[in-house]
């Protein structure tokens, strides 16, 4: 089971409710148990020690491609969060490698 779209490991945008779209990793790409249509996918959030499972379909963006549209903020975390999210694409850095700001 696989989405051609996403990947595990890709880094792309997440939008949880009542957030900002964030800087993400996916995890891992599955299916909800109820429903054998809506692919999911497990995403630990960069710079946040959090993780989440989000409906494909509305919940996840491509990083590159909506990059202009999210980046846009004055949030000093999510800032930071962006940074690391480029500097991992940029291979000058690793997931592991990132910490969150107290």
């Amino acid at each position: 089971m696989s989405n051609p779209k996403y990947q595990p490991d890709e880094i792309v945008w997440a939008k949880s409710h009542g957030c900002p779209w964030w800087p993400a990793k996916i995890n891992k790409i599955c299916m909800k148990a109820k429903s054998k249509r809506q692919l999911h996918a497990i995403v630990d959030y960069i710079g946040d020690d959090s993780h989440e499972k989000l409906i494909i379909s509305n919940r996840i963006a491509p990083f590159n491609e909506n990059y202009a549209e999210h980046s846009k903020t004055d949030d000093i975390h999510l800032k930071y969060s962006i940074a690391s999210a480029n500097r991992i694409l940029s291979k000058r850095s690793t997931f592991e490698g990132t910490f969150t700001l107290s």
